[in-house]
Protein backbone atom coordinates (compact mmCIF):
# COMPACT_ATOMS: atom_id res chain seq x y z
CA UNK A 1 0.00 0.00 0.00
CA UNK A 2 1.26 3.49 -0.72
CA UNK A 3 0.32 6.16 1.37
CA UNK A 4 -0.84 9.43 0.66
CA UNK A 5 1.50 11.62 2.10
CA UNK A 6 -0.58 15.00 2.64
CA UNK A 7 -3.63 13.03 4.09
CA UNK A 8 -2.05 10.89 6.74
CA UNK A 9 -0.33 14.74 7.49
CA UNK A 10 -3.71 15.63 7.71
CA UNK A 11 -4.66 13.12 9.84
CA UNK A 12 -2.19 12.20 12.50
CA UNK A 13 0.02 15.80 12.43
CA UNK A 14 2.46 15.79 15.49
CA UNK A 15 4.63 18.29 17.18
CA UNK A 16 7.62 15.61 17.73
CA UNK A 17 8.34 13.76 14.57
CA UNK A 18 10.76 10.83 14.71
CA UNK A 19 11.06 7.17 12.11
CA UNK A 20 9.78 5.67 14.65
CA UNK A 21 6.71 7.88 16.03
CA UNK A 22 6.02 7.78 12.30
CA UNK A 23 6.26 4.47 11.61
CA UNK A 24 3.84 3.43 14.63
CA UNK A 25 1.24 5.96 13.19
CA UNK A 26 1.29 4.12 10.02
CA UNK A 27 0.74 1.14 11.42
CA UNK A 28 -1.90 1.92 13.92
CA UNK A 29 -3.58 3.95 10.63
CA UNK A 30 -3.70 0.59 8.65
CA UNK A 31 -4.50 -1.79 11.97
CA UNK A 32 -7.76 0.19 11.74
CA UNK A 33 -8.04 0.41 8.28
CA UNK A 34 -7.99 4.41 8.37
CA UNK A 35 -4.73 4.36 6.36
CA UNK A 36 -5.67 7.26 3.28
CA UNK A 37 -3.77 5.42 0.26
CA UNK A 38 -2.58 7.03 -3.38
CA UNK A 39 -3.18 5.48 -6.31
CA UNK A 40 -0.33 3.14 -8.08
CA UNK A 41 -0.78 3.00 -11.50
CA UNK A 42 0.06 -0.38 -13.78
CA UNK A 43 3.61 -0.76 -14.89
CA UNK A 44 2.92 -0.49 -18.58
CA UNK A 45 1.53 3.24 -17.25
CA UNK A 46 5.13 3.87 -15.50
CA UNK A 47 6.37 3.16 -18.24
CA UNK A 48 4.67 5.36 -20.20
CA UNK A 49 5.06 8.47 -17.96
CA UNK A 50 8.88 7.99 -17.81
CA UNK A 51 9.02 7.81 -21.43
CA UNK A 52 6.97 11.52 -21.56
CA UNK A 53 9.19 12.66 -19.09
CA UNK A 54 12.39 12.04 -21.24
CA UNK A 55 10.50 13.91 -24.10
CA UNK A 56 9.47 16.90 -21.74
CA UNK A 57 13.45 17.12 -20.07
CA UNK A 58 14.56 16.61 -23.89
CA UNK A 59 12.31 19.76 -24.84
CA UNK A 60 13.61 21.76 -21.85
CA UNK A 61 17.35 20.65 -22.23
CA UNK A 62 16.99 22.44 -25.87
CA UNK A 63 15.20 25.00 -24.95
CA UNK A 64 18.19 26.35 -22.71
CA UNK A 65 20.92 25.52 -25.41
CA UNK A 66 18.40 27.79 -27.95
CA UNK A 67 18.73 30.80 -25.23
CA UNK A 68 22.31 29.98 -24.67
CA UNK A 69 22.48 30.81 -28.65
CA UNK A 70 20.16 33.86 -28.21
CA UNK A 71 22.62 35.26 -25.64
CA UNK A 72 25.61 34.96 -27.84
CA UNK A 73 23.41 36.91 -30.35
CA UNK A 74 22.77 39.52 -28.30
CA UNK A 75 26.02 40.09 -27.27
CA UNK A 76 27.55 39.97 -30.92
CA UNK A 77 25.10 42.34 -32.35
CA UNK A 78 24.39 39.78 -35.25
CA UNK A 79 20.77 39.55 -36.57
CA UNK A 80 19.47 36.27 -37.86
CA UNK A 81 17.69 36.35 -41.75
CA UNK A 82 14.44 35.09 -40.27
CA UNK A 83 12.05 35.47 -37.67
CA UNK A 84 12.85 32.15 -36.91
CA UNK A 85 16.00 32.24 -35.06
CA UNK A 86 16.50 28.49 -35.24
CA UNK A 87 15.10 27.50 -38.18
CA UNK A 88 17.33 25.76 -41.48
CA UNK A 89 18.23 28.82 -43.07
CA UNK A 90 18.66 30.76 -39.70
CA UNK A 91 21.23 27.73 -38.76
CA UNK A 92 22.82 27.60 -42.09
CA UNK A 93 23.23 31.30 -41.38
CA UNK A 94 25.01 30.95 -37.76
CA UNK A 95 27.50 28.58 -38.77
CA UNK A 96 29.50 30.92 -41.37
CA UNK A 97 28.49 34.32 -39.58
CA UNK A 98 31.72 35.93 -38.89
CA UNK A 99 32.11 36.12 -35.03
CA UNK A 100 35.10 36.58 -32.81
CA UNK A 101 36.87 32.59 -31.99
CA UNK A 102 35.40 32.39 -28.15
CA UNK A 103 32.05 33.22 -29.30
CA UNK A 104 32.53 30.80 -32.79
CA UNK A 105 33.37 28.07 -31.01
CA UNK A 106 30.79 28.26 -28.35
CA UNK A 107 28.27 28.86 -30.88
CA UNK A 108 29.40 25.88 -33.32
CA UNK A 109 29.34 23.72 -29.79
CA UNK A 110 25.52 25.03 -29.28
CA UNK A 111 24.54 24.46 -32.60
CA UNK A 112 26.04 20.81 -32.50
CA UNK A 113 24.12 20.09 -29.33
CA UNK A 114 20.91 21.53 -30.67
CA UNK A 115 21.03 19.41 -33.73
CA UNK A 116 21.65 16.37 -31.73
CA UNK A 117 18.47 17.11 -29.08
CA UNK A 118 16.20 17.74 -32.19
CA UNK A 119 17.12 14.07 -33.70
CA UNK A 120 16.81 13.09 -30.10
CA UNK A 121 13.44 14.12 -29.90
CA UNK A 122 12.25 12.72 -33.39
CA UNK A 123 13.02 9.74 -31.69
CA UNK A 124 11.31 9.74 -29.00
CA UNK A 125 8.06 11.44 -30.70
CA UNK A 126 8.34 8.43 -32.79
CA UNK A 127 8.23 5.81 -29.86
CA UNK A 128 5.10 8.45 -28.26
CA UNK A 129 3.44 7.91 -31.89
CA UNK A 130 3.72 4.00 -31.63
CA UNK A 131 1.99 4.26 -28.33
CA UNK A 132 -0.94 6.45 -29.28
CA UNK A 133 -1.37 4.10 -32.17
CA UNK A 134 -1.60 0.94 -29.65
CA UNK A 135 -4.27 3.09 -27.19
CA UNK A 136 -7.83 3.53 -28.35
CA UNK A 137 -8.73 6.26 -25.95
CA UNK A 138 -5.28 8.25 -26.79
CA UNK A 139 -6.33 8.03 -30.27
CA UNK A 140 -10.06 9.18 -28.70
CA UNK A 141 -8.21 11.90 -27.10
CA UNK A 142 -6.68 13.10 -30.29
CA UNK A 143 -10.23 14.32 -31.78
CA UNK A 144 -9.76 17.01 -29.46
CA UNK A 145 -8.74 20.56 -31.46
CA UNK A 146 -5.38 21.10 -29.84
CA UNK A 147 -4.04 17.73 -28.59
CA UNK A 148 -1.31 15.73 -30.41
CA UNK A 149 0.30 12.46 -29.96
CA UNK A 150 1.89 13.53 -27.11
CA UNK A 151 -0.37 15.13 -25.34
CA UNK A 152 -2.82 12.82 -25.38
CA UNK A 153 -0.78 9.93 -24.26
CA UNK A 154 0.22 12.21 -21.31
CA UNK A 155 -3.22 12.97 -20.16
CA UNK A 156 -4.04 9.34 -20.83
CA UNK A 157 -1.29 7.93 -18.63
CA UNK A 158 -1.57 10.83 -15.88
CA UNK A 159 -5.42 10.34 -15.70
CA UNK A 160 -5.16 5.93 -15.85
CA UNK A 161 -8.05 4.23 -14.81
CA UNK A 162 -11.17 6.95 -15.71
CA UNK A 163 -13.40 4.48 -13.40
CA UNK A 164 -11.50 5.24 -10.73
CA UNK A 165 -13.44 8.63 -10.33
CA UNK A 166 -16.48 8.88 -9.33
CA UNK A 167 -17.53 11.99 -11.57
CA UNK A 168 -16.00 14.57 -13.94
CA UNK A 169 -15.84 16.71 -10.24
CA UNK A 170 -13.38 14.93 -9.07
CA UNK A 171 -10.96 14.07 -11.96
CA UNK A 172 -10.58 18.05 -11.25
CA UNK A 173 -9.88 18.15 -8.47
CA UNK A 174 -6.84 15.31 -9.11
CA UNK A 175 -5.72 17.66 -11.79
CA UNK A 176 -5.48 20.75 -9.13
CA UNK A 177 -8.05 22.90 -11.18
CA UNK A 178 -10.87 23.38 -8.64
CA UNK A 179 -10.87 26.70 -6.12
CA UNK A 180 -9.76 26.19 -2.63
CA UNK A 181 -13.03 26.46 -0.70
CA UNK A 182 -12.83 28.25 3.34
CA UNK A 183 -16.45 27.52 4.86
CA UNK A 184 -17.56 28.57 8.35
CA UNK A 185 -21.36 28.89 9.62
CA UNK A 186 -22.85 30.21 6.48
CA UNK A 187 -20.15 31.84 5.15
CA UNK A 188 -18.39 29.99 1.90
CA UNK A 189 -15.34 31.85 -0.15
CA UNK A 190 -13.83 30.23 -2.59
CA UNK A 191 -9.94 30.93 -2.74
CA UNK A 192 -6.86 30.08 -5.19
CA UNK A 193 -6.64 26.93 -7.39
CA UNK A 194 -5.38 23.91 -4.70
CA UNK A 195 -2.66 23.13 -6.98
CA UNK A 196 -3.13 19.22 -5.62
CA UNK A 197 -2.85 16.10 -7.50
CA UNK A 198 -1.40 16.07 -10.45
CA UNK A 199 1.10 18.81 -11.96
CA UNK A 200 1.70 17.39 -14.90
CA UNK A 201 -2.18 17.21 -16.00
CA UNK A 202 -2.84 20.62 -14.85
CA UNK A 203 0.43 21.98 -16.97
CA UNK A 204 -0.61 20.20 -20.23
CA UNK A 205 -4.59 20.95 -20.38
CA UNK A 206 -3.89 24.59 -19.57
CA UNK A 207 -1.14 24.77 -22.60
CA UNK A 208 -3.98 23.27 -24.99
CA UNK A 209 -6.48 25.14 -23.75
CA UNK A 210 -5.35 27.99 -25.92
CA UNK A 211 -5.69 25.21 -29.03
CA UNK A 212 -8.87 24.05 -27.85
CA UNK A 213 -10.26 28.32 -27.65
CA UNK A 214 -9.40 28.64 -31.29
CA UNK A 215 -10.72 25.10 -32.62
CA UNK A 216 -13.97 24.47 -30.42
CA UNK A 217 -16.80 26.93 -30.69
CA UNK A 218 -17.79 25.83 -26.64
CA UNK A 219 -14.37 26.57 -25.18
CA UNK A 220 -14.19 30.02 -27.24
CA UNK A 221 -17.09 30.93 -25.81
CA UNK A 222 -16.43 30.39 -22.13
CA UNK A 223 -12.93 31.45 -22.22
CA UNK A 224 -14.00 34.99 -23.93
CA UNK A 225 -16.96 35.09 -21.35
CA UNK A 226 -14.99 33.96 -18.10
CA UNK A 227 -11.94 36.59 -19.59
CA UNK A 228 -14.20 39.74 -19.87
CA UNK A 229 -14.72 39.28 -16.39
CA UNK A 230 -11.44 37.91 -14.72
CA UNK A 231 -8.85 38.31 -17.01
CA UNK A 232 -6.87 36.01 -19.81
CA UNK A 233 -5.33 33.51 -17.20
CA UNK A 234 -8.53 32.65 -15.41
CA UNK A 235 -10.32 32.17 -18.85
CA UNK A 236 -7.81 29.72 -19.85
CA UNK A 237 -8.03 27.88 -16.76
CA UNK A 238 -11.65 27.45 -17.13
CA UNK A 239 -10.97 26.41 -20.38
CA UNK A 240 -8.67 23.58 -18.84
CA UNK A 241 -11.66 22.36 -16.32
CA UNK A 242 -13.69 22.34 -18.93
CA UNK A 243 -11.69 20.43 -21.06
CA UNK A 244 -11.01 17.94 -18.38
CA UNK A 245 -14.77 18.03 -17.95
CA UNK A 246 -15.42 16.89 -21.91
CA UNK A 247 -12.32 14.30 -21.47
CA UNK A 248 -13.59 12.63 -18.59
CA UNK A 249 -17.29 11.93 -21.03
CA UNK A 250 -15.38 10.87 -23.78
CA UNK A 251 -13.69 8.26 -21.91
CA UNK A 252 -16.45 7.57 -20.15
CA UNK A 253 -18.59 6.95 -23.20
CA UNK A 254 -16.26 6.13 -25.29
CA UNK A 255 -17.12 9.03 -27.88
CA UNK A 256 -15.08 11.10 -30.15
CA UNK A 257 -15.07 15.00 -29.59
CA UNK A 258 -17.88 16.72 -31.07
CA UNK A 259 -17.80 20.95 -31.27
CA UNK A 260 -20.91 22.27 -29.90
CA UNK A 261 -22.18 25.84 -31.53
CA UNK A 262 -24.58 27.97 -29.65
CA UNK A 263 -28.12 26.67 -30.27
CA UNK A 264 -27.05 23.19 -31.58
CA UNK A 265 -28.26 20.54 -29.76
CA UNK A 266 -26.13 18.17 -27.36
CA UNK A 267 -27.31 15.05 -28.80
CA UNK A 268 -26.60 16.62 -32.54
Amino acid sequence: MLAHPLKVRAIASARIKTDKIDATTLAHLLRTDLLPTAYIPPRAIRDQRELLRYRASLVRLRTQVKNKIAAILTKTGVRTPTKTAFGVKSRRFLATVPVRACYRLALDGYLRQLEHLTAEIRGADQVIGEHVTADAQAQLLCTIPGIGAYSALLIRSEIGDIQRFPDSRHLCSYAGLVPSVHASADTTRLGRLTKQGSSWLRWILVEVAVHAINGAPQFRSLYYRVAKKHGHNVGRVAVARALLKTIYAMLTTQQPFRPIRKGTPVSA
